[in-house]
């Protein structure tokens, strides 16, 4: 029959067989989709691994205590802080957070302030114990406990800008920063106080004739005593207007503990005294990393005795100059300290032991940020990479000292940073500087915001302070 094919039918056999030839052409086109869909996938998700490692990059030092909230190219005013100036008074940072606290007859009341609008994140009030009542006046005052995010509070006006003549008993509340949950809540007769590294510190006092003996105790957060040492004694201070001045109080840091008063100065690790200073009057003293202690004159000048380093390993070092502060550290070079010497050198030590590690010649014109293990700073002659007599911001390894930029800026001040970039006061606008790298970026236009007015970076917040010291307010730029 015409037009017919003969054909063999299989009736077993797998049906998924396929047969010899080429296939169809709507497979290649399956795959074809389904490799642009990987490639895509691919693509997308390396972008979003990239932007995460960005955003990290960006943020890395924002738990960083001092540095500033992200400044837009035209930063506006977020909020106003009070006109008593008082809302802030006895507020600190702990990480982010800024905790600031309130006292009244009955109640003492812990907070959170969001820095970028000036709201409450939190509130935590505390009865305020019986043994521990104030006058409902009185401003007190927050400092990190040094671990876990903690916050240590002291009902009342006792620390460090006040200290009375006789013990008195005082609240002390622990928070988290975080949460605002109450940690501990006891009460302790002290004449002064810190808190560092997880622990507390109390220093109270007995007096017999014309002798005052100390004694230091270890609280840790939870408000359990941990230690207890007699310190010495120290002859009583005369109640005359002419008598010579003293530092007094207690400070906390890595470990080491230092109390001074009249002259005396006790190092402690671990609750324990490693050795006692002498030290003359009208001297301040500062307990920094690795046990060391920093005496400095109060008014340190050109013509003024020197500046002493105690080093923990029982080395003393006199410095023709001053130490240098600085007002962001995150910690990274704790084990180098920075010194300011004549006529104008930038010298590291090693903490540790006084050994110097370098020098650069140079003049800082104010304080400096630590950020990873880098030390940015403003001079006024760009420590010979930029031209003499130019006012210039450095950044330098703080281990070495190579200077890994420089440049000029044209003004004065002190530097400051949102961790993405370095900032020098122009008055009306803040130069900019990338923290990497040092190249400039744009001005950050305050226009309209800082006339008349003085700037601050303190709490971690961009301030304009303007008005009288009888009626003083701040607006929080960002």
């Amino acid at each position: 029959m015409a037009g017919l094919q003969q054909v063999e039918l299989v009736e077993d056999g797998p049906l998924d067989v396929a047969p010899a030839g080429p296939r169809p052409s709507r497979r290649r086109w399956a795959w074809a989709t389904g490799g642009l869909v990987a490639v895509v996938g691919l693509l997308v998700g390396g972008q979003v691994a990239l932007d995460a490692r960005h955003v990290r990059h960006e943020t890395r030092f924002d738990d960083v205590p001092g540095v500033l909230l992200p400044l837009p190219q035209r930063p506006s005013a977020l909020w106003t802080t009070k006109a008593d100036g008082t809302e802030l008074d006895g507020a600190t940072q702990v990480g982010r957070h800024l905790v600031a606290v309130t006292t009244s007859d009955e109640v003492f009341t812990v907070r959170e302030i969001d820095r970028a609008s000036g709201a409450a994140v939190w509130t935590t009030a505390v009865p305020v114990d019986d043994d521990a009542r104030t006058d409902g006046g009185t401003q007190s005052f927050c400092v990190p406990a040094g671990a876990d995010d903690l916050a240590v509070c002291a009902v009342g006006p006792i620390g460090p800008n006040w200290i009375p003549a006789e013990n008195m008993s005082t609240q002390l509340v622990v928070v988290d920063a975080g949460t605002g949950e109450l940690v501990a809540t006891w009460v302790t007769p002290l004449r002064t106080w810190t808190a560092g590294d997880g622990e507390v510190q109390t220093a109270s006092s007995r007096t017999a004739g014309d002798v005052v003996t100390w004694t230091l105790t270890t609280f840790d957060t939870a408000g359990q005593r941990r230690a207890r040492q007699e310190l010495g004694s120290v002859a009583a201070p005369p109640g005359t207007d002419d008598a010579p001045g003293y530092d007094i109080g207690v400070q906390a840091v890595d470990g080491y503990t230092a109390f001074t008063d009249q002259g005396a100065v006790w190092r402690l690790r671990d609750g324990a005294v490693i050795d006692e200073l002498e030290i003359p009057s009208e001297t301040s003293i500062e307990l920094g990393p690795r046990g060391l202690i920093r005496s400095t004159p109060w008014n340190l000048g050109p013509d003024t005795a020197d500046t002493t380093l105690f080093f923990a390993d029982g080395t003393t070092r006199a410095v023709e100059g001053g130490p240098v502060y600085a007002m962001v550290d995150d910690g990274s070079a704790d084990d180098v300290v920075l010194t300011m010497e004549r006529p104008g050198s930038l010298v590291a030590r090693d903490a540790s032991s006084g050994r110097p590690l370098w020098s650069q010649p140079g003049t800082p014109l104010g304080g400096d940020l630590v950020l990873d293990g880098v030390v940015y700073l403003t001079a006024s002659d760009g420590f010979g990479v930029t031209p003499a007599s130019t006012t210039s911001v450095v950044a330098l390894d703080a281990r070495t000292g190579e200077i890994r930029w420089a440049r000029p800026t044209n003004v004065g001040g002190w530097p400051m940073t949102d961790g993405r970039a370095v900032y020098v006061d122009a008055t009306t606008s803040l130069r900019a500087f990338a923290l990497d790298d040092g190249t400039t970026l744009p001005d950050r236009d305050l226009t309209g915001l800082t006339q008349d007015a003085s700037i601050s970076t303190g709490l971690g917040m961009l301030s304009v302070y303007s008005g009288t010291d009888d009626d003083r307010s701040a607006a929080v730029i960002g």
